[in-house]
């Protein structure tokens, strides 16, 4: 992935306006392990109970 292609996916993934932190990780870990095939990148989910804010909890 080049740079210009996860600006691409960020700002297409921002638009859908229902974009998270957790929205973006995948396309970061798709460009750094592009930039640096030496590395295997990795996103450590916290549990749900520890990522619901029922103050914003919002069901559609």
């Amino acid at each position: 992935m080049t740079l210009d292609q996860y600006i691409d996916n960020i700002n297409k993934r921002y638009k859908l306006g229902n974009a998270t932190e957790h929205t973006f990780r995948g396309d970061l870990q798709q460009l750094l392990e592009s930039l640096v095939p030496d590395i295997r990148a990795t996103c450590k989910l916290r549990t749900v109970v520890q990522e619901i804010n029922f103050d914003k909890l919002k069901l559609k």
